[in-house]
C-alpha cells in the first residue's frame, strides 16, 4: 500500500511538472537555440568531450560548449533553433543528472516596441506603411534597429516654450530640467513685455505662459502686437512648443502617446509669444541652441544641440539676420529642420524655409498626397505627415484659454508638425552615429525617402522633395554606413513597396507546429490515467 501510494504521489508530480512545462510554452513562446546549465560545483567541472556526448545523450541534440557566466554557469549551443518547451523539456532532463543543479532556456531579449502606448493606435504616422497609410514613416521596424535610448540625443525646440505638469514630458528634458533652456522673447521697449506675456524679457525660464490674449488686449496694443486680423473675442493660446515637443519625445510610459524618439532630451528654447517672435530674437535662439556664445546669455556651452527644430515663419525672403544664425549654427555641426509653411504658395516666399543650410519640410496627408496647406517649391528637402482630414497628428497639450490649464492630448495639422517627425528621426540617426554632419543627414534622409504614391494628388519632388521620410531606411543606412554625403542631391527613381508587417510565429523555429506539444501531452495523460487506474485497483483490493 505505502509503495502504490508513494508512485502515485510521483505521478501527480510528473503531472504537475507537465503543466508547469505547458504554461512555460504558452508564456514563453518564443525560441532559442542556446540553454544555461549550472553545476553542482562548476569549479571542478571540465568542459571536454565525455561531458558533452553525455549531455548530448540526455538532451538528444547536438551540443557545443560556448562560454562560462561570470555567475559561474555554463552556456551550451544546440545546432538548431527549438522551441521554447522543448528546451524545458531536455531541462527537466538534464536536472535529474546528479551533477547538475539547474538548467533553462538562453533567451534573446529583443529592442523594446512603443505601440502598447493606449493611444498609439491614432499615431498612425509612425506605422509601417501600408494602403491606408502610405505615409506613414516605417518607424515601427525602425525601432527595431535604434530606439534611441543607447545614445540620447537633445533636440532643441525654438517655439513657445515647454509646459510644466505635463506627464508625457516632464523626464524628457535636458538634465531633467526644463531651466536648462532660455527664453529668448525680448520686451517690446522698455519696461513693455506684452509679446513676451510672462512679465519679463530674456531669461532662463523657458515657460509658456501662453500666446492668446483678450480683444481688449489686443486693441489696446495694437502697435505692439502686430497681429494679422482682428478679433472679437479671445484668441486661445497655442501651446505650440508643448504640441511640438510631444511628437518628437513624448516618454514611453503606458499612459498615452509616444514620440518619435521616446529617449531624446528636449532643450526648450521660447523664441515665439503673443503673434509670434521678432526675427532677432529667433535667431539668437538659433546660435544658443547650437552652443555658440551670446553676448549676456548664461549657461553658454552646455546646450549644444545638433538637431534643433524651428516650426515657424512668414512670408519674406531669408533675411541676412537669419541667414548669418543659420550659417553659424550649421558650421557648428547642428541640422536645422524648419517647417515649410501653410500657406499653399511657394515655399520660396517663407522664412527660414527659403534659406540656405536649412532642411525645409512640406506635410503630406496620410495616403501620401499633397494636402491644401502646405507650402511646395524646389526648396522643399523632403515631406512628412502632417495631418489631413480625418487623419490629424496626435500630441501633447493643455485645455487651458489664456494661461495652463490641464495637459491633455489634442490633434492638429501642418507643416509645423511633420517638421518635429523629422527631428525625431534625426536624434535616432545621431544616436547610432552621433559623429554624422548636416550635410551626411540631410543628404541620407533624401536618399532613403519613400517615392510619392501614385494619385490624382499626388506630390512630385519637384514640389515636396526627396519623398515622404522614411525612418526604417535612413536608420538602415547609418547603421550600415551608407551615407550620402551631398544633401543637393538624391535619388528618387525607385518603386514603392509598402513593407510586411511581421509576425513573430508562436512555434519560434517554425518546424513544429503549435499543437504538437498539446497532442503529446494528451497522449502522456491518457497513458498516465491507465497506469494509475490500474494501480488504483491494486491498490484498493490491498485496501480489501
Amino acid at each position: 500500500m505505502k509503495k502504490a501510494t508513494i508512485k502515485l504521489i510521483c505521478y501527480f508530480k510528473l503531472l504537475g511538472s507537465i503543466a508547469l512545462i505547458l504554461c512555460s510554452f504558452v508564456v514563453h513562446a518564443q525560441s532559442s537555440n542556446r540553454i544555461v546549465i549550472q553545476f553542482n560545483q562548476p569549479k571542478q567541472i571540465i568542459i571536454n568531450s565525455d561531458l558533452i556526448a553525455r549531455l548530448q545523450q540526455v538532451a538528444q541534440q547536438k551540443m557545443t560548449f560556448v562560454r562560462r557566466t561570470l555567475a559561474g554557469a555554463d552556456v551550451f549551443q544546440f545546432d538548431k533553433e527549438l522551441n521554447s518547451w522543448i528546451i524545458q523539456l531536455i531541462a527537466l532532463q538534464l536536472e535529474k543528472q546528479q551533477d547538475i543543479v539547474h538548467a533553462e532556456p538562453d533567451y534573446r531579449k529583443y529592442i523594446k516596441s512603443f505601440t502598447s502606448e493606449p493611444r498609439y493606435s491614432d499615431q498612425w504616422y509612425l506605422h509601417n506603411a501600408s494602403s491606408t497609410f502610405a505615409a506613414a514613416i516605417n518607424l515601427e521596424d525602425g525601432w527595431q534597429i535604434e530606439d534611441g535610448s543607447s545614445n540620447p540625443i537633445t533636440v532643441a525646440v525654438i517655439d513657445t516654450g515647454y509646459l510644466p505638469n505635463t506627464p508625457e514630458l516632464d523626464n524628457q528634458y535636458i538634465g531633467n530640467n526644463p531651466l536648462n533652456g532660455y527664453d529668448f522673447v525680448s520686451e517690446d521697449s522698455s519696461g513693455i513685455f506684452i509679446t513676451a506675456a510672462d512679465g519679463d524679457g530674456r531669461d532662463s525660464n523657458p515657460e509658456d505662459p501662453g500666446d492668446g490674449y483678450s480683444s481688449q488686449l489686443y486693441f489696446d496694443n495694437l502697435s505692439l502686437l502686430g497681429c494679422n486680423g482682428s478679433i472679437a473675442d479671445n484668441f486661445p493660446s497655442s501651446w505650440h512648443g508643448t504640441f511640438v515637443t510631444g511628437i518628437i519625445a513624448a516618454q514611453a510610459n503606458g499612459a498615452d502617446i509616444v514620440g518619435v524618439n521616446p529617449n531624446a532630451k528636449i532643450l526648450p528654447v521660447r523664441a515665439l509669444g503673443r503673434c509670434g517672435g521678432y526675427t532677432t530674437d529667433i535667431s539668437d535662439a538659433i546660435q544658443w541652441a547650437a552652443g555658440l556664445d551670446i553676448s549676456g546669455i548664461s549657461n553658454v556651452g552646455n546646450n549644444k544641440s545638433k538637431v534643433i527644430n524651428i516650426s515657424l515663419g512668414s512670408l519674406n525672403a531669408c533675411s541676412q539676420t537669419e541667414q548669418s544664425a543659420i550659417n553659424a549654427a550649421f558650421n557648428a555641426g547642428s541640422v536645422i529642420v524648419v517647417a515649410a509653411g501653410n500657406e499653399s504658395t511657394d515655399a520660396t516666399q517663407s522664412a527660414p524655409a527659403n534659406c540656405d543650410n536649412v532642411l525645409t519640410v512640406a506635410a503630406v496627408s496620410a495616403d501620401g498626397g499633397k494636402t491644401s496647406y502646405s507650402n511646395y517649391g524646389s526648396n522643399v528637402d523632403i515631406s512628412a505627415p502632417g495631418g489631413y482630414g480625418v487623419y490629424q497628428i496626435l500630441s501633447t497639450s493643455n485645455d487651458g484659454i489664456l494661461t495652463p490649464g490641464n495637459p491633455v492630448l489634442k490633434e492638429e495639422q501642418g507643416t509645423s508638425f511633420a517638421a518635429p517627425i523629422v527631428s525625431g528621426v534625426i536624434s535616432l540617426m545621431l544616436a547610432i552615429n552621433p559623429e554624422l554632419t548636416p550635410s551626411q543627414i540631410m543628404g541620407t534622409l533624401k536618399a532613403t525617402a519613400s517615392p510619392f504614391p501614385t494619385t490624382s494628388w499626388s506630390c512630385s519632388s519637384t514640389e515636396c522633395g526627396a519623398g515622404i521620410i522614411n525612418a526604417k531606411a535612413a536608420l538602415e543606412a547609418v547603421k550600415n554606413d551608407n551615407l550620402s554625403k551631398d544633401f543637393s542631391t538624391y535619388s528618387n527613381n525607385t518603386t514603392l513597396t509598402l513593407p510586411i508587417e511581421k509576425v513573430r510565429s508562436i512555434s519560434g523555429a517554425g518546424s513544429i507546429s503549435f499543437f504538437f506539444p498539446v497532442f503529446l501531452l494528451l497522449l502522456i495523460l491518457l497513458r498516465l490515467k491507465q497506469n494509475w487506474l490500474s494501480r488504483l485497483a491494486k491498490t484498493q483490493t490491498e485496501f480489501l
